[in-house]
């Protein structure tokens, strides 16, 4: 159980029990005194005194759990869908991120549908930039019938080279603004994703509407996941194969065999969210990942790099799979 969940447990035993004195002041009892007359209040004090002691024995226990638990570095860091990481590989990651100077954060798990991801780090969505090209350019094989069709040029620039025009071109495709916008949520929830909102208006000059919508790490990690076995996404995955070498940081530098697309812009101060989500095969199997950083330079080149540092701990720490479609 993470510590806040424990504190908040702690505190509920004790909302249960008002004879017991506060979580972690050392359980104090109190006794209630017979009051003449009343037979049966003797009966009843021991029954409640009995009670206190059941819950002060939990609140110990869950105390001892959270100290075990803050001693092995489980910190901020936390998890999404029942994944986990053990205590070594925590540490492992939060001696990482405090030798950067950014925020970060990763999310990863075996790829495959329904599988669980383990999210670590303090940086935990924040907008899609050019991750949401493989959405959209999904929708678009499915809105041609399997293939990218008369789009095909389109749709390689717009993943292998990140063309903000060809993926314009590939959103007009779809129909309108609203068309669009629905027809590629119909892709996010096809990954189990039924809280990511794409966004159809342009909120922002000169961005991409879609660029702009509010992405999860989480959820990104889970579309990754099930890319191998979505309707209409093999061919967008074969691209996401081919992305251009100054592009090819990040998770194009862990692992094997990498299938991944990057986003990345400047928030309304000028400082850039850098982030990714991708496949890549380890020695334990295939890993879906989607990674972020918004480094305190602002700058695109320092997220970069860190995106590299973090793809490679994923390579090194994460457990794999084989997507069974």
């Amino acid at each position: 159980m993470p510590a806040r969940l424990i504190t908040a447990a702690c505190a509920g035993l004790l909302a249960l029990a008002v004879a017991i004195s506060g979580c972690g002041s050392g359980g104090a009892t109190t006794t209630a005194t017979q009051p003449p007359g009343d037979p049966f209040l003797a009966v009843r004090v021991k029954e409640q005194q009995a009670r206190n002691r059941k819950l002060q024995r939990e609140i110990a226990r869950l105390q001892r759990e959270q100290s075990r638990q803050e001693s092995e570095g489980a910190g901020p860091a936390g998890s999404a869908d029942g994944g986990g990481a053990d205590g070594a590989a925590r540490a492992s990651f939060e001696k990482l991120a405090r030798g950067m100077s950014a925020e970060v954060v990763v999310a990863y798990g075996p790829a495959g549908t329904g599988q669980p991801v383990t999210s670590l780090g303090s940086l935990t969505s924040g907008v899609a930039w050019s991750t949401a090209k493989v959405p959209v350019a999904i929708a678009v094989v499915r809105a041609k019938g399997g293939s990218a069709g008369g789009q095909a040029g389109a749709m390689r620039s717009a993943i292998t080279a990140s063309d903000n025009a060809a993926a314009e071109t590939l959103w007009s495709s779809l129909g309108s603004a609203d068309q669009a916008g629905s027809r590629t949520q119909a892709v996010l929830a096809d990954a189990g994703d039924s809280q990511t909102q794409v966004q159809t208006r342009r909120v922002r000059s000169g961005f991409t509407p879609f660029g702009q919508t509010e992405w999860s790490l989480a959820n990104a990690e889970r579309f990754a996941a099930t890319l191998p076995c979505m309707e209409g996404a093999a061919p967008v995955l074969d691209l996401m194969g081919q992305i251009s070498s100054d592009q090819s940081w990040g998770l194009g530098q862990a692992g094997s065999n990498q299938r991944f697309k990057g986003g990345w812009g400047p928030d309304p101060d000028g400082k850039y969210l850098v982030r990714q989500l991708g496949l890549i095969d380890t020695p334990r199997g295939t890993v879906a990942a989607a990674i972020a950083a918004k480094p305190s330079d602002g700058s695109l080149e320092m997220g970069a790099a860190q995106l590299t540092q973090l793809a490679r701990w994923v390579a090194e720490h994460a457990q794999g799979g084989t997507p069974n479609c």
